[in-house]
């Protein structure tokens, strides 16, 4: 039996799911996800090989090389299609973002391919022979194996590595695919040649030469388009920054007339004092504390921005009756760039006092720990959280309608922590909602 279809099927479709798993890391993962990538990796080649042995018979009664040629493209254009809904069975992604994932892992697997057999013409150029099975395993798996983790560990993972990978750029995703038919109809009418005289140097070279360029286009084009998904959260950053920058003079007018107010009432509570008994003036005198409590806002952090962000956050708190509490060496902060400090923090903040909001009046509670370690950052920030929140890459989802322009504050925290290549991890547990984040001094 020809088994010539079966083994090049099955070494095709184990380096293409090596590309797609390469650039499916980070991605969120299924439950199952164990379960489903040993089904991947070794169920579905095996039934690839099987299934290719059934082709092989097919081809073998094909009359004409037009009947042998479309049987070919359409045979490796369904295994490459099958592997779109089995990646989502291991990860938690659109179907979008597993036709992205997947053409990329195509370009990187026929970059392998391409030089492959440019290394194989070099060689049997030079008298070089190979057994069929040196050939196969040792060029066609293992040679081609290396090629794709070389590509990609040297060339692409630099620029991923940080840098959030989406795929909801369409022009990105139809470019790929375009690509990706293109290569693979070539690679299929090559083997048919194009003129005897051109045959050797046609399908060895130059048709290989053209697709290894259109998958580097297409791999750089990806990684450029993930370069311009870092610029567009940076630019949504200072967007955010100077929005904060607006909001400060309202907040800070709004401590100011929180002091007012209070002051009022401090002259209100005097002259009650003087009218009142003395067996009944403990409990004006336990109001009157609680009105001087807005001026601990002013304790000093040893940071100026972190002052200022806990200023600003300081009358919501009175108002929503928030206990915020923090512990900060603020000398700590100081190999931080201000924005980042305003940024990173405010956020931080926010979401917390955003998800108190919802709680009952007695857990609405806030804390706040910053402290050096050696040469580590470590920030923790937890509050009250009865229900739930849902998680998506390792983050809260928004639990507002427009997920376009929501939940971008704890993606700029990720971002930052990115940024001075540090660690982030956010946690629910016991109704108590933390995030940890952990820097590297500089």
């Amino acid at each position: 039996m020809d088994q010539t279809i079966a083994v090049s099927a099955t070494t095709y479709i184990a380096t293409l799911l090596i590309g797609e798993i390469l650039l499916l890391q980070g991605q969120p993962r299924r439950r199952y996800f164990a379960a489903g990538l040993t089904a991947l990796l070794v169920l579905f080649p095996a039934a690839v090989y099987l299934e290719g042995l059934l082709v092989g018979q097919i081809r073998a009664i094909a009359v004409g090389d037009a009947a042998s040629l479309l049987l070919q493209i359409g045979h490796f254009t369904l295994l490459f299609l099958a592997t779109i809904p089995l990646v989502m069975l291991c990860w938690e992604i659109e179907l979008r973002n597993a036709v992205f994932f997947c053409a990329a892992g195509y370009s990187l697997e026929h970059i392998g391919y391409a030089v492959t057999s440019i290394a194989i013409f070099i060689l049997r150029s030079n008298g070089v022979v190979f057994s069929e099975w040196g050939q196969k395993i040792g060029l066609w798996l293992c040679f081609k194996t290396v090629v794709i983790l070389a590509v990609y560990y040297v060339l692409l993972r630099p620029n991923l590595k940080r840098s959030s990978i989406d795929a909801s750029d369409v022009r990105v995703c139809v470019v790929s695919v375009v690509n990706l038919s293109i290569c693979m109809i070539l690679n299929i009418v090559k083997g048919y040649g194009f003129g005897a005289a051109l045959n050797s140097f046609t399908t060895d070279v130059v048709c290989t030469a053209y697709a290894l360029f259109g998958c580097f286009l297409c791999l750089f084009l990806q990684t450029g388009y993930f370069a311009n998904r870092s610029l567009e959260e940076s630019n949504l950053i200072l967007d955010r920054l100077l929005m904060e920058e607006a909001k400060k003079h309202t907040l800070n007018k709004e401590t100011v007339d929180l002091v007012n107010m209070k002051c009022h009432d401090l002259k209100y509570q005097l002259r009650r004092l003087e009218e009142e008994p003395e067996g009944s003036r403990q409990a004006i005198y336990e109001e009157i504390r609680q009105t001087f409590d807005i001026y601990d806002s002013l304790v000093k952090t040893e940071n100026d921005v972190l002052d200022s962000v806990i200023m600003s956050i300081y009358p919501i708190c009175i108002k929503q009756h928030v206990k915020f509490t923090y512990i900060v060496d603020g000398a700590a902060l100081q190999w931080l760039s201000a924005p980042d400090i305003a940024s990173l923090f405010g956020n931080l903040l926010d979401n917390a006092l955003e998800s108190v909001g919802k709680e009952e009046e007695h857990k609405r509670l806030i804390s706040l720990n910053v402290r050096r370690e050696r040469e580590m950052l470590l920030i923790h920030i937890h509050n009250q959280c009865s229900a739930a929140p849902t998680f998506k890459d390792g983050l809260p989802v928004t639990t507002k309608g427009d997920t376009r322009y929501h939940g971008y504050g704890m993606r700029s925290v990720r971002y930052l922590v990115d940024k001075y290549r540090g660690e982030m991890r956010a946690t629910w547990e016991n109704g108590v909602f933390s995030v940890d984040l952990l820097l590297p001094m500089r």
